[in-house]
């Protein structure tokens, strides 16, 4: 049985981490040392029931037997957790319970509705948003400009990391038909159109560890960006995304072959091409 981090089992958390788990439990490992605390509530989603995970010390372990994709294993998260603010990451990043309170402390005192840390990769550098085609978001984390001093409002960032007001993300979950990549633009797009307050928060910083281009991540990334312009813009403005997306994927294809990356680079990115061309039929779903 997990070791409890909480005083009482009746005690209210201000706080949960949800953390969604995908076979790695040296990352998790290191995750929760910087969690423990008595203000936050930790949950971890054990997808597919990795025997390595069932006994690690946090609030709670829920397991799921099959992978149905990051989005589900937030809200099945979600479901389990007992804070007013849900933090919800993915299993490679670095953070701290500083960064956890700082999110929360502005969803808490009213400030936003979510709140999202600036993100630096592997190297140390800063992962800075571009603003995304179609309109999709038209103030992207950053679109590229200056480290901000105070909280900046936006209307969506790649997430490795949000906060969100519980009551929220219940009313309004992360959108569970994309199983990895782009789900959190259409969830941004629905959260802003309900009038939801986002910003991205500078006195939180977390690292993202990131994981290396792979065949079937090149797959998601591809057909999941047609899905989401059609579903957000409609079907017109998917067809203009389409060429996009193929001369995209195209293009990074060709970059690696010439810059003879490694069998493992090429194929990731032929496999992302095929999906690109194969995500016409998105447009017309």
């Amino acid at each position: 049985m997990a070791r409890l981090w909480r005083a009482s089992e009746a005690e209210r958390m201000q706080v949960s981490c949800v953390i969604v788990a995908y076979h790695r439990p040296d990352h998790i490992a290191r995750l929760l040392d910087g969690l423990h605390d008595s203000r936050v509530e930790v949950i971890v989603v054990n997808v597919e029931d990795d025997a390595r995970l069932r006994g690690i010390a946090c609030d709670r372990v829920v397991p799921t037997a099959n992978n149905r994709g990051y989005a589900a294993g937030v809200n099945t998260g979600v479901a389990a957790s007992t804070g007013d603010v849900v933090v919800f990451m993915n299993d490679d990043v670095e953070t701290s319970v500083p960064d956890v309170i700082r999110l929360a402390d502005r969803i808490t005192c009213g400030h936003a509705d979510v709140s999202i840390p600036l993100v630096l990769d592997r190297n140390g550098n800063f992962e800075l948003g571009n603003r995304l085609p179609l309109g999709l978001a038209r103030r992207m984390l950053l679109n590229g400009g200056a480290i901000p001093e105070h909280p900046l409002s936006v209307d969506a960032a790649w997430a490795p990391m949000v906060a969100v007001r519980r009551d929220l993300i219940r009313a309004i979950p992360v959108p569970e038909d994309y199983f990895m990549y782009w789900e959190e633009f259409d969830w941004f797009h629905q959260l802003r159109t309900s009038g939801v307050r986002i910003e991205v928060n500078p006195s939180a910083r977390i690292r993202h560890e990131g994981s290396p281009q792979r065949p079937e991540k090149s797959r998601l990334l591809a057909r999941n960006a047609v899905r989401c312009v059609r579903r957000i813009r409609g079907r017109w403005a998917a067809l203009r995304a389409w060429p996009v997306v193929v001369m995209w994927q195209l293009q990074q294809l060709a970059m690696t072959a010439l810059n003879r990356r490694g069998r493992a680079p090429l194929a990731a990115h032929a496999a992302g091409f095929v999906a690109a061309l194969a995500a016409w039929g998105e447009i017309w779903a």
